[in-house]
């Protein structure tokens, strides 16, 4: 968040701490985005249950998934291989699944030689 450091800033998912929302600085996300239901920025003076977070707090929240058919998405792209798929699956029993493989580490080893730089991709 603009104004602050990383560490006085939180992503939550249902919740739960994320270390980041997205890839690559903003270009693909690390949860399927037609899965959210909601995402909401509090930029300050926010509850004390975020702990002792000053920045803000990014709060993402998932919706349920599809009850009435079944629906799925494929998307092959020059950065990724990105598909969803959901559906019911029994009476009261609805699953949605997401699945990503990014081509980045591949053009990486392709392009560098094996040993001369190591990374971390965030």
């Amino acid at each position: 968040m603009r104004g602050s450091s990383p560490q006085d800033s939180q992503v939550q998912l249902e919740g739960a701490p994320l270390p980041a929302l997205y890839h690559f600085g903003g270009i693909t996300s690390v949860f399927s985005s037609q899965l959210l239901e909601s995402i909401e920025f509090f930029p300050g003076n926010f509850s004390a249950r975020y702990g002792r977070k000053r920045g803000g707090i990014v709060e993402v929240n998932v919706r349920d998934p599809k009850h009435d058919g079944y629906a799925g998405m494929l998307d092959i792209n020059v950065l990724d291989t990105y598909a969803v798929v959901e559906g019911p699956v029994a009476k009261n029993l609805d699953v949605a699944l997401a699945f990503r493989r990014s081509y980045v580490d591949l053009v990486l080893n392709a392009v560098v030689p094996s040993g001369d730089v190591s990374f971390i991709a965030d």
